[in-house]
């Protein structure tokens, strides 16, 4: 989907040469292309069977107008996103949803009562709107007639003279993204003419700038997708394809290719999309797994299960792992098609594989489950337990309801809190959600009257409506973390919902928009939503091209590099900061860390060095967290050699060390980690730990023990010794109170020092652990003073501690030495 110059899907960039006598060479005509061209040239046959969905070949689409979708009367409302999309739904309350105003659904409603053949009329009505009408309610409402799913299709045709009168306004920023729906909506009222003008007009507009024209074109093989004309996409497939064919850009080609691949797969011509695949590796150019979810999906939906699982096969053996998007397709293509015994053999793969199921997989596997649909039909005789609607199963449909109700699903859509326990049914078809609710009330019965749990003090099915509270006060920062969570929950009609309320309410301050677009770039980058992160660049990076602010470029390309990096996509990441340089916008560390680091966790290390090359070049110098950056992506490959130059270079530059620093060496240590498995017998003394280890990591414990990251834990008073072990991972921790017995045992005993009156050392109580209140340091720390007799002991005031008297400490401090070498003897 290309909604921007830079909308493609993700994947890296590839450093293909071209030769330079390729012009000369033969040209090679695929089979593909004649087919192409054959289909153009014959009368294109009328489709007879279309499904409207939400959603798009980079995620699993969801039926819109199935049978046996929750009616609106049994979701239940009260939160604010349901309120919210119930008023912006059109007058006829039956239609789609969409961001009408009300002003929007007025002039909506006088075109229909006005007579169509009274063009004077007419023309009135659409000037009075657009000079009465802000920007917002304006241009919502043309993308309201110009949507695949609009209701009123008797009055599309007035999409053109509401274009052009909106052109004309003074607050209207040309883009080529309306032209190109505008375009799909001519073509599909077959009004060519008009629709090659505008083309022709915007070409001419772009000139010879080759990225906007690869993404205007690839922008109207989308919108023509949208609205299933095939004429339209292969139309436009071939200008791009001439486009590509000029240009030396392998970015420009790569994205090309994946939109039309996206097209060929939405209006059902699989085959010809994965002989683009073809050519695309002939070019050298790299495939990602949106390439591979659109084929799957097209051959899927439209029967050819052997090529679907072919390809399923080859984007496996291509490194791209099997996900829950990928399989709720498969599952949804085997389902519409009616193979039950299919969905049964793939959900059973799926399980065994580890792949997690999510709600849209109970809806693909429900909805192909024809004894349930049946049920439920009439809801007054459906079974009211899951043992009771078991007993009405057979075959593969109780197979099917067994395996789901063994998965996680519930957990993920149910809260338990003392004050509240609570279930979320939204985003569930009715099959799904009659399952949910029967399983929910097996699971209650079981957990409160085997376990005798008490329950909570309220019980709903609502969302909680913070933002209704009379002490709420709005921020997009939490809007933005909500949209992420929602996208990671596959819920996107309540994210756009929320993201359109938020940019209604910015209005035209493009300060705020930046800010709030960046805010979702880095909340989606968080929860490793590629698609999030894809999708609202797309809409940052147009903020941005209509804005002249530097500081707002600035920002906005700062936070577009982070997300990129983020979520693995460094080579787009580095091809952002190349676009930096060309619009004169200076870089600064943060852009340099982020892309050393995302090199560094792809394993993509001669780029790593490379960049860092380059920002010392920039005269950013190698500090202490660029160096744990790079350290840390050696280790997370096991790359113990390479951490050991990198570490010796650090030390002879004269970067300081941190905790970090020794969290990332020790991490990448094997023989270290391989002791702490079995606290009881880990070597008890820096000397007995040193003779243990061997080779690398013998020289990486001895540099960091000559730092001074010691003295930077420790605080040393009259009144008290304390050792902060806070932020550091088992490994560092145990090297630490090593170093630390070591340290103070030859201090004090060699230099005759007065030991304060209290020793504590602090390792937290575990709340920010994997497992709360249960602290892997204070554990290894208990279980070491246990070992050696230290008189340290946990703090009955804070169990984050452990204190001992300084008096008693000397004591023992002295006879530990002796201990120490018996033990090693």
């Amino acid at each position: 989907m290309l909604e921007s110059e830079d909308n493609f899907p993700s994947s890296s960039s590839t450093t293909t040469m071209l030769e330079p006598d390729s012009s000369l060479r033969p040209m090679s005509f695929s089979e593909a292309n004649t087919r192409i061209l054959e289909r153009m040239k014959q009368p294109l046959a009328t489709p007879t069977r279309r499904i409207s969905f939400v959603g798009d070949s980079t995620g699993m689409s969801q039926p819109t107008n199935m049978p046996y979708r929750l009616p609106n009367k049994a979701i239940v409302t009260g939160n604010k996103l349901r309120v919210t999309k119930e008023k912006m739904k059109t007058r006829k309350g039956n239609g789609p949803r969409c961001s009408l105003s009300k002003q929007g659904q007025r002039f909506i409603s006088t075109l229909i009562a006005t007579d169509s053949n009274d063009l004077s009329a007419t023309h009135r009505l659409v000037c009075k709107f657009v000079a009465s009408s802000s920007k917002h309610v304006a241009l919502s409402t043309l993308s309201h007639l110009l949507s695949p799913t609009t209701p009123h299709h008797r009055i599309c045709s007035l999409a053109l003279p509401l274009y052009l009168e909106i052109s004309e306004a003074s607050w209207f920023d040309w883009n080529s993204k309306l032209v190109a729906d505008l375009v799909a909506l001519l073509y599909k009222l077959e009004r060519f003419d008009e629709a090659e003008t505008l083309v022709t007009e915007t070409v001419s507009k772009l000139g010879s700038r080759e990225r906007d024209l690869c993404s205007f074109y690839s922008q109207l093989i989308h919108s023509q997708s949208k609205h299933k004309s095939e004429r339209g996409v292969l139309f436009f497939y071939t200008e791009l394809k001439l486009v590509l064919l000029c240009s030396s850009s392998v970015y420009l080609k790569q994205r090309g290719y994946a939109s039309i691949v996206e097209g060929f797969c939405s209006i059902g011509l699989p085959h010809e999309a994965e002989a683009l695949l073809e050519e695309m590796k002939e070019l050298g150019l790299k495939l990602s797994k949106f390439e591979f979810r659109a084929l799957v999906y097209s051959y899927g939906k439209s029967g050819y299960f052997r090529d679907m699982k072919r390809i399923v096969v080859e984007m496996e053996s291509m490194g791209f792992q099997l996900d829950t998007v990928s399989s709720n397709m498969v599952l949804n293509s085997f389902g519409s098609h009616n193979e039950l015994s299919e969905v049964v053999s793939w959900l059973q793969k799926i399980e065994a594989s580890g792949v997690p199921f999510s709600v849209r997989t109970y809806n693909s596997v429900l909805n192909s489950c024809p004894r349930i649909s049946l049920l439920l039909q009439d809801l007054k005789s459906v079974p009211l337990s899951l043992e009771e609607l078991m007993g009405y199963l057979d075959g593969n449909e109780a197979v099917l309801v067994k395996i789901l109700v063994g998965s996680s699903v519930l957990e993920e859509t149910m809260q338990w809190k003392a004050s509240e326990l609570k279930l979320d049914l939204h985003g569930m078809h009715l099959s799904s959600a009659y399952v949910i609710i029967l399983q929910w009330f097996h699971q209650l019965q079981c957990k409160l009257l085997a376990e005798n749990c008490v329950l909570p003090a309220e019980i709903t099915v609502l969302y909680l409506e913070i933002s209704e509270a009379s002490w709420f006060d709005w921020n997009s920062k939490l809007v933005a973390d909500l949209v992420a969570l929602l996208y990671k929950l596959e819920r996107f009609d309540e994210a756009e919902t929320l993201v359109t309320e938020t940019v209604s309410k910015l209005g035209s301050r493009e300060r705020d928009l930046c800010s709030f677009y960046s805010q979702l770039i880095h909340s989606q980058s968080k929860h490793k939503s590629e698609r999030g992160v894809l999708f609202f660049y797309t809409k940052l990076k147009l903020v941005l091209l209509c804005s002249s602010s530097v500081y707002l470029k600035q920002r906005g390309y700062a936070s577009i590099v982070e997300g990129f990096c983020s979520i693995g996509l460094p080579h787009e990441a580095e091809a952002l900061l190349e676009e930096m340089k060309e619009l004169g916008l200076k870089l600064s560390k943060f852009e340099f860390r982020a892309l050393v680091y995302s090199y560094g966790k792809s394993g993509y290390f001669r780029d790593m060095k490379r960049i860092v090359v380059e920002m010392e070049s920039m005269g950013f110098q190698l500090d202490t967290v660029s160096s744990n950056m790079v350290l840390n992506s050696f280790g997370s490959h096991n790359e113990l050699s390479e951490v050991v130059s990198w570490l010796q270079k650090i030390e002879a530059s004269g970067v300081p060390f941190s905790v970090r620093t020794y969290n990332s060496v020790l991490n990448s240590c094997p023989r270290i980690s391989l002791l702490l498995q079995d606290l009881k017998s880990v070597p008890l003394s820096l000397e007995e730990l040193m003779g243990y280890l061997d080779g690398n990591e013998a020289v990486l414990v001895k540099i960091l023990v000559g730092s001074s990251v010691l003295e930077e834990t420790m605080q040393w008073k009259a009144s008290e010794l304390k050792l902060d072990l806070h932020g550091m991972h088992l490994s560092s921790a145990y090297v630490i109170i090593l170093q630390w017995f070591h340290q103070l045992q030859c201090k004090l005993l060699a230099e005759n020092c007065v030991l304060p009156a209290e020793i504590t050392v602090v390792c937290g109580a575990g709340k920010h652990s994997v497992v709360r209140g249960e602290s892997p340091v204070k554990g290894l720390i208990k279980e070491i003073l246990l070992q050696i007799g230290c008189p340290l002991r946990i703090d009955r005031k804070n169990v984050g501690c452990f204190i001992a008297k300084g008096k008693t400490f000397m004591e023992w401090l002295s006879h530990y030495n002796a201990t120490i070498h018996e033990r090693i003897s």
